[in-house]
């Protein structure tokens, strides 16, 4: 029973600190993003994708490090591993909403704050940046960063 309880703290504990870390992540992520969607007038996805990699840097060393105490250097398993998953995520799934959430409020919403391609391309980028936390939070505990008794979950 100890070990039950001590686990679900272990995961609670994990659970906040990839929840800050993932808030410092999308700070990064949000200011690249409008700087490069505002500055380079490109489209909401390709500064997605821009951004999105500037902040899968930072989002490695502080994930392995803070949140799953992953030991050692880093190792080109756990970093290739997580760049293929969260860059699936961040491009394949964050591109796949922010395209669709975009497209949902431009055919509804014709006049109005929402109306605004800045406040729209960030609505879209929150909603798809959600989803995305979660993607990223199972499979970097399961996968990526899985430790070496994760058999006894």
């Amino acid at each position: 029973m100890g070990f039950i309880l001590k686990n679900k703290q272990t995961n609670m504990n994990k659970l906040l600190k990839f929840f800050f870390v993932g808030i410092l992540n999308t700070v990064i992520d949000f200011a690249f993003y409008n700087l490069i969607f505002s500055t380079f007038k490109t489209s909401p996805v390709l500064a997605n994708i821009f951004s999105t990699s500037i902040a899968i840097t930072a989002s490695y060393f502080l994930n392995k490090k803070l949140v799953f105490s992953h030991p050692g250097k880093m190792d080109i398993k756990s970093a290739t591993t997580f760049v293929v998953f969260t860059l699936f995520g961040l491009w394949v799934i964050q591109g796949f909403i922010i395209t669709l959430v975009v497209h949902f409020i431009n055919a509804h919403y014709h006049s109005g704050l929402i109306a605004d391609t800045k406040i729209t391309n960030n609505i879209a980028k929150l909603i798809a940046s959600s989803v995305t936390m979660v993607w990223n939070f199972t499979l970097y505990d399961l996968v990526v960063f899985k430790s070496k008794n994760s058999n006894s979950r």
